[in-house]
């Protein structure tokens, strides 16, 4: 789900600041059960864990804010994207 940010505050996150979750779903992975004359089609509830080399990049790039604090100074003020 990228770019999808549910469940953050408003005001809270602006233009290059990164949400990442530890664990994701796969809403393409499925499985059939047959339901009386019907099949139905239920989602996988296996999370799926984010790589350990993708959150220690951006643990480290939360620690030494060089790569982040480029994005913000490149980007438009937060004013202009939050309104």
């Amino acid at each position: 789900m990228a770019g999808i940010a549910a469940g953050t505050k408003y005001g809270k996150q602006g233009y290059g600041d990164i949400v990442t979750p530890e664990h994701t779903f796969d809403y393409g992975a499925a499985k059939s059960v047959d339901v009386g004359k019907r099949v139905e089609i239920l989602p996988s509830p296996q999370p799926l864990s984010v790589q350990a080399n993708i959150l220690g990049r951006l643990n480290e790039w939360r620690r030494a804010r060089t790569e982040l604090d480029t994005i913000r100074i490149v980007g438009p003020p937060r004013s202009q994207i939050l309104g």
